[in-house]
């Protein structure tokens, strides 16, 4: 299979592109080689490429940037994935978009979301939206994926592996350096911040959302491929609060006490959900893991428990 993926160099994309890599010819352009607000460039990519699938991953994906600079994100996240998809309708190429589980900001619950009961209610969750509607109005047999807030540890191992039986306080912060050179900021790394380095943290305790492990995603997505053309969600449930899970993953480390110390409660006016329903992806054989086993598990791979 020939797959085309865009966003490489980013968080998801390099690991997308490692994974397909391994069995499929796999086509990355870069930014200069195809820049996707370019419609005329698009098309003549894609037919050039004739790949079986484009894996549309490259946004702009900060929801600060997004709210300080909308008409930018909009041509990026909007306007860039309906090039896409008039490229892969003229190409006969099929279409996978990264879309959010920000789409669901607005629901004000504690239960998870089904696929109809969007509503968000900041700049990127109407612009992922409006991104799936215009590419599954061009494309209908094309499919959009609702992602989580992602995390994952470094992929050097050597930069994350703590020796000894505790794996604790001296040699935690040292193994942190460099984490951002190919791991953006995220729930478990904030986390580990806390443990190894004293930084306070805050998470929600109204706010229940699945927390997904990146590797998981990029295994994934081959299987997805073989789904026919809809909108599903494409992350770790959700069964507590992001401040409760957060306080269970010190304890799977060993660090209770440093909970009491450094995990701080924010307290929201308003419950909300980010969760995400299951059954729609796993009626197409995707099943991904309990949001803290999915931690557990990235903990492993990468030397701390």
């Amino acid at each position: 299979m020939k797959v085309l993926i865009t966003g490489t160099s980013g968080f998801l994309g390099a690991r997308i592109l490692r994974r397909f890599q391994e069995n499929h010819c796999c086509i990355a352009p870069s930014h200069r080689e195809l820049d996707i607000c370019d419609v005329a460039q698009c098309v003549q990519v894609i037919q050039a490429a004739q790949p079986d699938w484009v894996i549309h991953v490259a946004a702009v994906s900060d929801v600060g940037e997004c709210e300080r600079n909308p008409e930018c994100s909009y041509q990026v996240n909007v306007l860039g994935t309906e090039n896409l998809a008039k490229a892969c309708a003229a190409a006969g190429s099929r279409m996978l978009f990264m879309s959010s589980d920000q789409v669901y900001g607005g629901n004000q619950t504690v239960l998870p979301n089904r696929e109809e009961e969007v509503c968000p209610i900041n700049v990127y969750g109407r612009q992922k939206l409006l991104a799936e509607q215009k590419m599954r109005a061009i494309l209908p047999d094309s499919i959009a994926l609702r992602l989580s807030w992602m995390y994952d540890l470094p992929d050097n191992k050597s930069e994350a592996e703590v020796d000894g039986p505790d794996r604790g306080m001296k040699d935690g912060a040292a193994n942190l350096t460099g984490m951002q050179a190919n791991v953006k900021s995220n729930f478990l790394t904030q986390i580990l911040d806390a443990v190894y380095k004293e930084k306070e943290v805050a998470f929600s305790d109204k706010e229940y959302r699945g927390i997904t492990y990146a590797q998981e995603v990029a295994e994934q997505m081959e299987t997805i491929l073989t789904a026919p053309g809809g909108v599903y969600h494409f992350a770790s449930p959700a069964a507590d609060t992001t401040y409760r899970l957060a306080r269970q993953v010190f304890e799977v480390l060993g660090k209770g006490q440093q909970a009491e110390r450094l995990l701080r409660k924010r307290e929201d006016a308003m419950p909300r959900s980010l969760a995400m329903t299951q059954e729609r992806v796993r009626e197409q054989g995707v099943y991904f893991s309990e949001t803290l086993d999915g931690i557990c598990r990235c903990l492993r791979e990468h030397g701390f428990l």
